[in-house]
């Protein structure tokens, strides 16, 4: 009987992909060479580390900082707009030092209910930074 169920619904194979992730200098450089209004986006991303669509839906009223939460509800997805997160469900995700001093640098009021709104630059998805410069440049 498995035999028969595991050809219609085969059981997912596990992954033996290694996480990658930045060393504490790869982030450093990276920040350095990044222009100014994108610094923001990238320390948050890495204090929190929510994926591009979910910064690009963050919303003020999304984050408590009283109690240092963040709540995770959409994402801006290229197609469709405002969306349910990739993984289909909200999370809360509590703010790391790194998150609450990026949000320091972004400006408020500006107009939008959005963290990160888009800079108006063309981009392939909604605020999502250029690739900054190589190191070897």
């Amino acid at each position: 009987m498995y035999f028969l169920l595991s050809r219609w619904n085969p059981p997912k194979r596990p992954t033996s992909q290694r996480l990658l992730f930045l060393e504490p200098d790869e982030a450093r450089r990276a920040l350095y060479l990044l222009p100014e209004s994108q610094r923001p986006i990238f320390l948050f991303a890495l204090g929190t580390g929510m994926r591009i669509g979910e910064l690009c839906g963050l919303q003020w009223r999304d984050i408590d900082f009283r109690r240092r939460l963040i709540h995770v509800e959409r994402q801006l997805a290229p197609v469709g707009g405002l969306t349910t997160p990739k993984s289909g469900k909200s999370r809360i995700i509590p703010m790391s030092h790194t998150a609450e001093k990026a949000l320091g640098m972004v400006p408020q009021g500006v107009g939008t209910a959005l963290v990160f709104p888009s800079t108006g630059t063309v981009s392939p998805r909604p605020c999502e930074p250029s690739r900054p410069p190589s190191a070897s440049n």
